[in-house]
């Protein structure tokens, strides 16, 4: 009996022993690393035609890229590239500051005063033969009113020295003249100076006219004028005036079309 409990004495000391050794030289698994990146940072801004690229990093200093698609949203500036005339529409283009990618879009014309007409053969079909029109509104007095609307409108022909007036009192109503009455447009050029051309009254068109071709020469090259036509009667101290300002813009362009 006690050969036996020396036995397990023994034994017990030795496996009290064997677990205090060292154990620094047994082989133990590394434990794997798992990254944890922080949030993505931009280190190339994409545009509208290049990518760009984005990182992101983990504590241990590992490094994640991923790229940026292009935007494809151009960055657009206008640019006038051709001035709208009354005859002609304008040109705006517009570039994209960052690529270079263009596209024009069109100006409207400038709104004018004048315009092409036709005239018409004995059945009101219109005809190939042409003049230009302008309108241009105003004031006119009489011994029945004062300052009241007008329009007037003016003709001229290519193949003709004469030049014509139409003028509707208030928009309307036919101004006109006797046979008998002394009629004269008074204009003022830019620069001050002044003309006085004699006119006559035709009662089958119902419009005053000058067959004077300097009445013509001076709208056609004169920017602007001011107009008062004056209707002097027989007979009686009263006179009529009709007061308009012609702009000649566009004018040459659409004359020289006809």
């Amino acid at each position: 009996m006690k050969k036996v409990l020396l036995f397990l004495i023994i034994v017990f000391c030795l496996t009290i022993s064997a677990c205090g050794k060292d154990s620094s030289n047994s082989t133990v698994p590394e434990t794997t690393h798992i990254h944890d990146f922080g949030e993505w940072s931009v280190t190339k801004k994409a545009t509208c035609s290049a990518e760009g690229a984005k990182e992101r990093t983990c504590a241990c200093g590992e490094k994640e890229t991923k790229t940026i698609p292009a935007t494809g949203k151009h960055d657009y500036v206008g640019k006038v590239t051709k001035e709208a005339t009354v005859t002609e529409e304008g040109v705006k283009t517009y570039t994209c500051s960052v690529c270079g990618d263009q596209y024009e879009e069109a100006i409207e014309k400038v709104p004018g005063n004048w315009e092409i007409g036709y005239y018409v053969d004995e059945l009101g079909n219109k005809t190939s033969d042409a003049y230009v029109i302008g309108s241009f509104n105003g004031k006119f007095c009489n011994s029945a009113t004062s300052f009241s609307d007008l329009t007037a409108f003016v003709y001229l022909d290519k193949s003709s020295t004469t030049t014509m007036f139409r003028l509707l009192e208030y928009g309307s109503y036919r101004a006109s003249a006797l046979s008998s009455d002394h009629i004269e447009i008074n204009l003022e050029k830019e620069d001050g100076s002044t003309e006085i051309i004699k006119l006559k009254y035709s009662s089958s068109q119902g419009t005053f006219y000058s067959d004077d071709n300097k009445l013509k020469s001076l709208i056609l090259n004169n920017a602007s004028l001011t107009c008062v036509i004056m209707i002097f009667p027989k007979y009686g101290s009263s006179y009529d005036a009709y007061a308009f300002n012609i702009d000649n813009a566009g004018l040459k362009e659409l004359y020289n079309q006809t």
